[in-house]
């Protein structure tokens, strides 16, 4: 069963979240672009999990974070669309989801970044 949430955005579209976000994802591709703009989501073979709970928290066994500090939890928001990893730089990553596909990105990345992932259950795991 799909979960339809309509949610206002900062712009004046609306987005469209269809599924169901709480649950276990796991990371299944890539977006690798070589700085021309042509760049394609790409399978990957990972271990890595994404936990999005009822409550709105968040944790993964991979570090989010970039430099020295790291990090695994967080939270998330359906106002905004993002995930907001426990970061000292405080950045706030964007996602769309459709069906049991969700989409991350990174805002910071110049030459465009994202990664998808497949829903691998609707219960949150215990990493």
């Amino acid at each position: 069963m799909f979960l339809l949430l309509m949610l206002s955005s900062c712009s004046p579209q609306e987005k469209v979240i269809t599924g169901n976000l709480p649950g276990t994802w796991e990371l299944v591709a890539v977006y690798a672009d070589p700085g021309d703009g042509s760049g394609t989501y790409q399978p990957v073979d990972s271990d890595n999990l994404l936990v999005l709970r009822p409550d709105g928290t968040l944790s993964a066994n991979f570090n989010f974070c970039v430099g020295d500090a790291e990090t695994s939890s967080g939270t998330y928001s359906l106002q905004d669309s993002t995930l907001r990893p426990d970061c000292p730089d405080l950045r706030r990553l964007p996602f769309v989801l459709v069906g049991d596909t969700l989409t991350v990105t990174n805002p910071a990345c110049i030459e465009g970044c994202g990664e998808r992932y497949a829903k691998v259950s609707d219960e949150p795991t215990s990493l």
